[in-house]
């Protein structure tokens, strides 16, 4: 095609002064007949233009490609698209990259402007993980301070009845000033636990592309160190999984699933994390060995603040509302939850999400 009737000198001057990576790419012979020195430096690939749109396509990651190719066909239909994301992997290097295209239909050519952001992405990763720890610390507050905390105030309210102790009237006042504050105490770790889910939850879901496996392996881990006297099994059929989706929110689900199977598991039981790849979904399987859950209750369990709400096993408070943010959740990622159970025998909830 011949440059000089292409707008391909302002683009070039643009891609020549941008700090991101910029290409142009011609559909008719499909080739690209542009790019500038941060693709060069960037991508470690010395010259596109001596290479077609498939050639180059290899170099991204497999889980991508196909993803990739659904945009490219969705961007002649809408003329632009921004802030599609994928990894480029040569083997030796490997970059995540946000794509700004642009489809100049009257010269059958596509403009692109890539970023680089996998700094950006690293720091995410990490924010993820913290707020994973940070979730999990939430989930074990009140397993670790709540049963002293009720021991404390058992003991304190036998001493204030005085059938085994000296009665006075400053210890009796004393006594009750201890059993306020620790009333107090468990009554902050309920409501800390509450807003947190509460806030959480009107956030706004930011998709983004990232790895699920990786995630759930994470998770996993975690839960392996702080619950050693629960067995965990987790088993997956796809090595890799790259979805678009929010990252926190789909853990934020996880951890709601997980707490719920590990309150109403007894010390020695099983918790099972098992994943399943479809054409355009994938489906999470997370289940428990527990006391399960009454055909009564089936029809109420996502209900905000249900009456479903039960203690767990060690008494744990519930506010029935985790579920229903789970539901909430997934919706909003264009996903589905549902559960099977069995009084006495243990439940099994499922997660459906798409990999696009």
């Amino acid at each position: 095609m011949d440059n000089d009737k292409l707008p391909v000198a302002g683009l070039m001057r643009m891609g020549d002064i941008s700090q991101n990576i910029a290409f142009i790419y011609d559909i008719t012979e499909q080739h690209f007949i542009y790019q500038n020195a941060h693709a060069t430096e960037v991508l470690q690939q010395a010259n596109f233009e001596k290479f077609s749109g498939k050639t180059i396509i290899q170099n991204v990651l497999i889980d991508d490609q196909l993803y990739l190719k659904g945009k490219y066909n969705e961007l002649f239909e809408k003329q632009s698209l921004t802030g599609v994301e994928f990894t480029w992997n040569t083997g030796t290097l490997s970059r995540t990259l946000s794509c700004d295209a642009y489809f100049l239909a009257g010269y059958h050519c596509i403009f692109c402007i890539i970023k680089d952001i996998t700094k950006l992405k690293e720091y995410e990763n990490y924010l993820i993980e913290y707020s994973t720890r940070k979730n999990a610390l939430l989930e074990m507050i009140p397993h670790s301070l709540a049963l002293p905390l009720h021991v404390m105030k058992n003991l304190t309210t036998n001493f204030s009845d005085g059938s085994n102790f000296k009665k006075t009237e400053n210890i009796e006042e004393f006594l009750n000033l201890i059993q306020d504050s620790t009333v107090h105490c468990i009554d902050i770790i309920d409501d800390l636990l509450q807003q947190e889910h509460i806030e959480s939850s009107d956030v706004y879901v930011k998709k983004t592309r990232f790895n699920v496996l990786e995630k759930i392996q994470f998770v996993h881990r975690q839960l392996k160190d702080a619950y050693p006297d629960r067995n965990f099994i987790f088993s997956a059929g796809p090595e890799s999984l790259q979805i678009e989706g929010d990252e926190i929110k789909f853990l934020q689900v996880i951890n709601i699933l997980l707490a719920n199977a590990i309150n109403f598991t007894t010390i020695g039981g099983t918790i099972a994390l098992k994943m399943q790849r479809g054409t355009k979904d994938f489906v999470i399987r997370i289940s428990d060995d527990g006391i399960g859950i009454p055909e009564t209750l089936y029809a109420f369990i996502f209900d905000y603040k249900t009456k479903a709400g039960r203690q767990g096993i060690d008494g744990q408070k519930s506010h029935g509302i985790g579920l229903s943010i789970s539901k909430k959740l997934i919706a909003a990622m264009g996903g589905k939850i549902w559960f099977e159970s069995e009084e006495g025998k243990g439940t099994t909830f499922y997660l459906s999400l798409p990999i696009q």
